[in-house]
């Protein structure tokens, strides 16, 4: 017999879920100036579609054990999760010599984004966890009456 089953996704975003970041610093042409600031906005949560530019953004080297950061993944993560008003604003900033946004930097903004758009904890979108098992604390086998 066929093997089927059903996901049901969870709610979307919503309101609560808002992500938001400040990027602050020095004009480099004038270090004395009152720093710059800017405020970006996120999707609620992360579509799973734009997790290939989170997990080619940071990578351990084999050889010897270091980070290695990607920036154009970097970016593009950045990119893919922010609202769409707000995309042409962040890569100015990225072109912008007067402000400076430095690679650390950048990963840095990735990481907590990663953080706060993808680990975060969620409602359930099933009955059902990972296997077939109920999430009520209860194992049900694959196929098996519930």
């Amino acid at each position: 017999m066929p093997r089927h089953r059903q996901f049901s996704l969870g709610p979307p975003p919503s309101a609560e879920d808002a992500v938001s970041f400040d990027v602050t610093g020095q004009f480099t042409s004038d270090p004395d100036r009152e720093p710059w600031s800017e405020r970006f906005h996120c999707v609620g949560l992360a579509p799973a579609g734009v997790l290939e530019a989170l997990t080619t953004s940071i990578a351990l080297d084999a050889t010897t054990g270091r980070r290695r950061y990607n920036s154009m993944s970097c970016m593009a993560f950045v990119r893919a999760v922010l609202v769409p008003e707000d995309v042409e604003r962040w890569d100015a900033l990225l072109e912008d010599t007067d402000r400076i946004v430095g690679l650390i930097d950048l990963v840095g903004i990735v990481a907590w984004l990663s953080d706060e758009l993808t680990l975060r904890p969620t409602r359930p979108s099933s009955d059902f966890g990972p296997g077939g098992g109920r999430r009520d604390g209860e194992a049900t086998p694959v196929g098996a009456a519930s």
